[in-house]
């Protein structure tokens, strides 16, 4: 048993719940589940005993801290019920117990000194005498080899695929040079730290033993050189003593801002390397983003036909929860705040749900860090959930954590508000509301988009206007929607254009679109248009919620309604309306017919959360589509001073004017600008109508629009 559990067994007497709380590991690891002394001892004085004999029988004396919480949450119903007054789960409560028992057992590690782990640390004497001297190395550099420290689990799972690789390509005879990138910056150094914590614990591949690992500081070396012969001679010296040593891996971080400083003076970084790249006594590791090395890097072909490409995943689900344990009790000691473990696990899923998907762990150890303050401005010591959720909401716009009571009401009232803006069309309104409600009651998978819809029917029937309003209420603005006209994307550079180009270095349309408005209304109009490879691009986003761009970074789309609209099927929806049946008895007609005809596969249309049949707008549907452009017009001049009115007879005037079967309701713009707007222009225009005028327009007896100054 360990010696951990020991210490809480040790408190439980005849209750289990009781010896977690009363011992110093399970009062932490509650505290950190945000529950206040008080809390706990209110619980504790109510609750019915659990017995102590019931674990050991069901271990048999083996038990590990994820097994005793899990026995102890599924077997302790009060308990359960205890903590379900939070919201927490199994989930939460044993990843509480095993993080705080971790840090007691790491903590009792460090203290035993005689441990065979702490004495492998200690460099030994005379191990690099059969080497050259490295005294100018050590100057412009680090030698990580000696420093080496434990490797934090949290990297070990993300890092052993590319440090294996790494060991791989370094022990190569010649050309054992190697590039490791990632837009995470943790990813790179948590791949070269484990690399040295093998070569310091002596567990890596035999032609890597007795390595020594130099982190150059390439600041440092720009920083010391005046001009460019001084430089070159800098540089020169250390990679030709890197070289003599014999036992060398230069690790040069920031590899293509280094190339830049050096241009600067006029000097070429990698045609001074040129002569050491393809020494077997030299081993060369440029660290670089993913991003710089596609950018600028890989076009250069001595660098290409000479350094390995290993890419170094950044850190995801428990890789990056470890992570925030790790600094989370760093953070303790410097801040004095303590840090909830759901704080911890907001973060985690945050990090990934709501922010651009380069330099996870980065973003995550920054929202712990803002945390703090965020707490502290609350008046409290430590950093709960509700911080990490406000910290995000404020810092993305995206609304997080439970709707407030406004929001509560315009969810609920959602389709009313939607239908101030579009007229009928009720599947189309229901659809999109009910997506919004699951997302944000949190019932939605949150690794799709918001929700996904294909939007058929004639043009002018409102399919645009709906995205348009969604962005309006739900986003606060139609400025929340992007669009893209598919019909542009059917060449053979349509890809490119889409996602970015390799070759040129340019961003793709809609990589830069969700980059820069991460949380709205993505609109795919005339979907049917594009190309197979797009429509498999979206595929993708329709499944998983992200895509690759064209330098290898991840693009988030999981925070969008994704709307692709298409006239296909309009033919047969005017069809089936003035056969007098309804559409939606029809509507599996309609889809049979569009695949039929090849226009949308079926794996598409079954990747779409709903496709929605738009009905074409007829008589008192035009009347209020009328209305609605008045008012609209009304606005804009109200703006000026003037007040704009209109009779039944003009809207009747205005419809009669404006209906075309086959453009819905796109000619009534036109009807208002020949008619309203054209008569009041005119008469704005000649001093008759100023601010303060009261206008209506009326039909006269013959039937034409009047305007009548009131």
């Amino acid at each position: 048993m360990p010696f951990e559990i020991g210490r809480i067994i040790f408190y439980a007497d005849e209750d289990l719940a009781q010896g977690l709380f009363f011992s110093e590991i399970g009062f932490e690891a509650i505290r950190r589940l945000g529950f206040t002394e008080s809390e706990i001892k209110e619980f504790l004085k109510n609750k019915p005993k659990t017995s102590f004999t019931d674990i050991l029988t069901a271990f048999e004396g083996h038990i590990l801290p994820s097994d005793y919480a899990k026995f102890l949450f599924q077997n302790d119903k009060s308990l359960a019920d205890f903590l379900f007054t939070r919201g927490f789960g199994e989930k939460e409560f044993v990843g509480v117990i095993s993080w705080v028992t971790d840090k007691e057992c790491r903590a009792t590690e460090n203290e035993r000194w005689w441990s065979r782990a702490a004495l492998s640390r200690i460099p030994g004497i005379g191990k690099n005498w059969a080497y050259g001297e490295t005294y100018i190395l050590e100057r412009y550099g680090e030698d990580l080899t000696e420093s080496a420290a434990p490797i934090a689990a949290s990297f070990a799972k993300s890092a052993e695929k590319a440090v294996s690789r790494l060991e791989s390509v370094l022990s190569r005879g010649q050309g054992a040079n190697a590039a490791l990138v990632s837009d995470d910056e943790s990813a790179r150094t948590g791949v070269l730290a484990m690399l040295v914590g093998r070569i310091a614990s002596g567990s890596i591949i035999p032609n890597l033993e007795h390595k020594r690992v130099f982190l150059l500081n390439p600041n440092l070396l720009v920083e010391n050189s005046h001009d460019k012969i001084s430089f070159e001679q800098n540089l020169t010296n250390v990679v030709l003593q890197a070289a003599n040593a014999g036992n060398v891996i230069l690790a040069i971080p920031y590899f293509s801002s280094f190339i830049k400083s050096a241009a600067a003076l006029s000097s070429d970084v990698v045609a001074i390397l040129e002569p050491y790249i393809t020494s077997p006594s030299l081993h060369i590791l440029a660290l670089d983003s993913e991003s710089d090395y596609h950018g600028f890097l890989s076009g250069r072909e001595t660098f290409a036909n000479n350094f390995e490409l290993i890419v170094a995943d950044g850190e995801s689900g428990e890789g990056i929860i470890l992570m925030l344990e790790a600094e989370a009790i760093n953070l303790e000691k410097r801040s004095h705040v303590l840090i909830s473990y759901p704080a911890i696990l907001a973060i985690s899923e945050s990090v990934e749900r709501y922010f651009d998907l380069r330099a996870t762990s980065e973003k995550a150890k920054e929202i712990l860090f803002e945390s703090v303050p965020h707490a502290i401005s609350a008046g409290r010591r430590i950093v709960l959930k509700e911080d990490v959720l406000a910290l995000i909401e404020d810092k993305t716009g995206i609304p997080t954590g439970a709707p407030n009571a406004a929001e509560q009401g315009e969810l609920l009232h959602l389709e009313e508000l939607l239908h101030k803006r579009i007229v009928g069309q009720d599947e189309a309104v229901a659809a999109v509301a009910d997506s919004l409600k699951r997302s944000r009651a949190g019932v939605r998978n949150p690794d799709k988009p918001i929700g996904t819809f294909l939007f058929l029917g004639p043009t002018g029937v409102g399919k645009t206007e709906t995205a348009k309003a969604l962005a309006d209420i739900v986003f606060s603005s139609e400025e929340k929607m992007n669009r893209l006209d598919m019909s542009e994307y059917r060449d053979a550079f349509a890809m490119e254009r889409l996602i970015g180009s390799f070759g040129t270095g340019r961003a793709g349309a809609l990589s830069m679109m969700l980059r820069e408005k991460p949380y709205g209304v993505l609109l795919l109009d005339e979907f049917e248009k594009t190309t197979s490879d797009i429509v498999n691009l979206f595929l993708r986003i329709f499944d998983e919620g992200v895509f690759t761009d064209s330098d290898g970074r991840k693009i988030n789309a999981k925070n969008n309604i994704i709307i692709a609209t298409s006239n296909a099927g309009s033919e047969l929806i005017w069809d089936i309306i003035k056969s007098g049946s309804r559409l939606e008895d029809k509507k599996d007609e309609v889809i049979e017919s569009i695949i039929k005809n090849g226009i949308f596969k079926p794996e598409l249309l079954n990747r779409f959360d709903a496709v929605v049949l738009f009905h074409p707008l007829l008589g008192a549907d035009l009347e209020k589509v009328a209305k609605m452009m008045i008012e609209k017009f009304g606005k804009r001049m109200r703006a000026q001073g003037i007040v704009v009115e209109a009779t039944e007879g003009a809207i009747k005037y205005l419809v009669e004017k404006g209906t075309d079967p086959k453009f819905g309701a796109r000619p009534m713009n036109r009807a208002i600008e020949d008619g309203v707007e054209k008569l009041l222009a005119e008469k704005i225009i000649e001093g008759k109508i100023k601010a303060g005028s009261k206008i209506s327009f009326e039909a006269d007896s013959e039937g034409r629009l009047q305007m009548i100054v009131l």
